[in-house]
């Protein structure tokens, strides 16, 4: 009787850790789609970190323990004619693939978000490190000047999102 007891506060106490992550991750991902891009991390064309913003390109906590960057989007803020890259690496080699990357708006009248794919990856299994690059033109083309919010997610939920500017 009391190992089963103590089985059952152990699951009550796991499913309570699994929860408070889940909500950890819900509660990041709201702050992905629904707050307005509001300022960047200011990166030049060699990946030199000038100034940072602590709302952007932080790892989601369901991702936290398995993907990193290897190095953040850059440059930032970026022209129109400027191919801007960054890398994610993962702890277990299936971690990556099925990322993408997509441009995050906000639609005016219901106040949803809407996404427009930027571009993909190459990441299949057995691949730890993912490199992407995209012409920041193409933000440009769908979102104008100015700040974009760039999410990273795949079907389990964001890994990472951030503001890119461009000028």
């Amino acid at each position: 009787m009391l190992r089963a007891l103590s089985l059952l506060i152990g699951l009550a106490l796991l499913s309570g850790c699994d929860s408070g992550s889940r909500e950890s991750q819900l509660l990041f991902e709201d702050l992905a789609l629904r707050s307005p891009a509001s300022g960047i991390t200011a990166i030049d064309a060699d990946g030199t970190i000038i100034q940072t913003d602590a709302d952007d390109w932080r790892i989601g906590p369901a991702f936290s323990s398995d993907i990193r960057f290897a190095f953040l989007p850059s440059p930032n803020p970026a022209t129109r004619d400027d191919l801007i890259t960054f890398q994610l690496v993962a702890a277990f080699s299936n971690s990556l693939p099925g990322l993408t990357v997509q441009l995050v708006t906000i639609d005016p009248r219901t106040g949803l978000p809407e996404f427009q794919p930027l571009f993909g990856t190459g990441c299949s299994g057995g691949t730890a490190s993912c490199s992407f690059t995209v012409r920041a033109g193409q933000i440009a083309d769908f979102n104008g000047v100015g700040l974009s919010r760039i999410v990273v997610g795949n079907g389990r939920g964001i890994v990472t999102y951030g503001d890119i500017e461009i000028q």
